[in-house]
């Protein structure tokens, strides 16, 4: 390496720190590593500078709320920041090669060095949303780069120019990156070509030439990195619909359970209060009769018995909306019987359930089995799309139970707590239980709770 390449390089080195500081200290803060493989991610991320950060930042995806730049902000958008590094990347390796050619031009070194200091505080002062200078830096990059064309010995490195639009066009609109790039073109054709002429290298045919190859060219990449962008907006609007979506499905769902609680609680206080205050009348009616006529106070009395009783079939009704009706009725086995018959009658579903006979001692601990068993099989079927499902219920010891589940579903690397097993999970925590997942990608899903029920 020649001395203004080892300058350049260096230079790079030092500002490339912006960009490598944040994962080596999301290294260090991260409780999920062990210290041997910090220390191996930091020699990684020293060493091999830009492209270790780019494999380290992609693995680490999912923790992008734990990352922070160099200035303390928040990468919310962990592609756009990979795309900026790896643009930065290809100008610093393509302008190592350039400056092999142009030693003896310090003008050249200069340029390069201003100008991925430009592509640096396009990107963390746009993050910024800094408008004082939102549209000046992206000019002032054309300037030096065409800079660098106009100083350089030959012009063979002309891709150059396009990673420093293609910089532009990561951190801007889609409006200001049309109107930005076609006027890119036309300064830069226009100074190259004037250039040339001036120097004699170009006549009229050739000129031509040049200026539809350099359009084709140009237009082609810009064109496919706006594809791409506009691709990658759209999955990032998706993304932020879906989980809108799911936000609303919540809202709707927790609305519905609040609307249908207090429905149900105004049915029993409607009828407990028509109940008893008939019960009270017909009870005075008795007590005042009781002595001076008993046929009149026993019909008052048989009133009441009758007020009472359809009073309490009224809570009864009421009450049952909150309680599985497979349940009533019938043993926790019956039970689950009945909802795997409808399960396998709906979806192309085998499910195998082995159920020990009399092991609930109380009623909240049956229904609260077979809610467990419900949510577990739609899970099943919804998420791990499985075609078998394995059940078995069966007593630990004097006061627990234990629940097994497994399926063939398609399984996950990483375990993500939907509602659903949440809403497990709550229930096994009301029961002072554990609960076990385990899963592989391709291997099922398995499930294992212990509930304690009172002796």
């Amino acid at each position: 390496m020649t001395t203004p390449q080892l300058q350049l390089w260096l230079a790079y080195m030092t500002i490339n720190l912006w960009i490598i500081i944040p994962p080596i200290m999301m290294c260090i803060r991260s409780k999920d590593k062990s210290m041997i493989n910090k220390i191996l991610w930091i020699i990684l991320l020293c060493v091999f500078n830009l492209p270790a950060v780019m494999i380290y930042l992609f693995t680490h995806k999912s923790e992008p709320d734990k990352m922070t730049l160099a200035i303390n902000k928040a990468i919310k958008d962990l592609e756009h920041h990979l795309i900026f590094i790896g643009l930065v990347l290809v100008f610093e390796v393509i302008s190592l090669i350039l400056l092999s050619r142009n030693e003896d031009r310090t003008q050249v070194l200069m340029l390069l060095i201003m100008s991925v200091m430009l592509i640096f505080m396009n990107h963390y002062l746009i993050l910024d949303k800094d408008k004082r200078i939102y549209q000046v830096i992206p000019f002032l990059q054309v300037l030096a780069i065409t800079g660098v064309d106009l100083f350089s010995a030959n012009r063979d490195f002309k891709i150059i120019i396009i990673v420093v639009v293609l910089s532009v066009l990561n951190e801007y609109p889609v409006r200001f990156s049309k109107i930005f790039s076609i006027l890119t073109l036309l300064f830069y054709l226009g100074t190259s070509i004037t250039l040339q002429i001036q120097e004699g290298q170009l006549g009229q045919v050739e000129m031509l030439v040049y200026a539809i190859r350099n359009t084709i060219t140009y237009s082609l990449v810009i064109i496919s990195f706006y594809i791409g962008k506009k691709q990658l907006f759209l999955n990032h609007q998706l993304k932020e619909m879906t989980q809108t979506l799911k936000d609303k499905n919540k809202e709707l769902e927790e609305i519905s359970i609040l609307k249908e609680r207090s429905r149900i609680a105004r049915e029993i206080h409607d009828t407990l209060g028509h109940t008893l205050t008939g019960a009270i009348v017909q009870l005075e009616v008795a007590r005042k009769m009781v002595k001076v006529d008993e046929d009149k106070a026993i019909e008052a009395i048989d009133k009441t018995q009758k007020i009472t009783r359809d009073g309490f079939a009224e809570v009864k009704r009421a009450i049952k909306a909150l309680r599985p009706i497979m349940i009533e009725d019938s043993s926790l086995e019956e039970a689950l019987q009945a909802l795997i018959e409808k399960t396998q009658n709906h979806c192309q579903v085998v499910i195998d359930a082995k159920v020990e006979n009399d092991i609930i001692q109380e009623e909240n601990v049956k229904i609260t089995i077979y809610r467990i068993i419900q949510e577990a099989i739609t899970n099943s079927i919804r998420h791990g799309e499985a075609t078998e499902i394995k059940i078995i219920i069966e007593k630990a010891d004097e006061n627990a139970i234990m629940i097994q589940v497994t399926d063939n579903g398609r399984g996950c690397e990483t375990i993500s707590e939907g509602y659903g097993l949440k809403g497990i999970k709550e229930r096994v925590g009301l029961l002072g239980g554990k609960m076990m997942v385990h899963s592989e990608y391709g291997k099922g899903f398995d499930m294992a709770l212990t509930l304690n029920q009172k002796t």
